[in-house]
């Protein structure tokens, strides 16, 4: 999105439009439970794919919620290695990984080395791919994000980083937030 572009959120079940401007924190009350629910799923609903009441655009330009919004409402089971993150982050290795060609190389032959050893024993006629894709590395060796010592808010503010930077995520819609953090920690989550 533009820097300093407004977003427009809008709903046949509305009777005006929001506008979202760059770090200015529009908050929506809906007080009827059932509408609420409603305009929860209908979020839900568009980010995995499926068609719905809300619209959302930038210059009168339809964008996708699926691919540049997320909904956040639970806030305890934040999952900084959701599988989805995870494949961005071995992709990101990966490429760094093939930047120093020969290192790789080395370590994939060591690996595939190894390997062979192993199965030259066995009474079953196994075999190995030829080529060790980084990616599978990284997997074997379980890498995943440290979020052991944050707290709640601290690992939040985590997955807004880690999904503005490598997802493309750009409108993040929390339900409930201020029933769940105090003032303080919305303040750092606005920021």
């Amino acid at each position: 999105w533009e820097a300093g572009g407004i977003i427009k959120l809008a709903s046949i079940n509305w009777s005006r439009q929001i506008e979202c401007e760059e770090n200015v924190i529009p908050i929506i009350v809906i007080e009827n439970k059932i509408m609420f629910r409603k305009t929860i799923m209908d979020v839900y609903n568009q980010i995995i794919g499926n068609p719905g009441n809300l619209v959302l655009s930038e210059n009168n330009q339809e964008i996708k919620f699926s691919k540049h919004v997320e909904l956040i409402n639970d806030y305890i089971n934040i999952d900084l290695n959701d599988k989805k993150i995870l494949i961005k982050l071995y992709t990101l290795l990966k490429d760094k990984s093939l930047e120093d060609y020969d290192s790789y190389c080395r370590i994939s032959e060591s690996i595939s080395d190894y390997v062979q050893e192993l199965l030259f024993d066995e009474e079953f006629d196994l075999i190995q791919i030829e080529n060790i894709d980084p990616i599978d590395i990284f997997r074997g060796v379980s890498v995943k994000i440290d979020d052991s010592s944050m707290n709640v808010s601290e690992k939040l503010l985590e997955y807004i980083t880690i999904l503005e930077k490598f997802m493309n995520i750009r409108l993040f819609l929390f339900v409930n937030l201020k029933e769940f953090f105090n003032d303080e920690e919305i303040v750092q989550i606005y920021k």
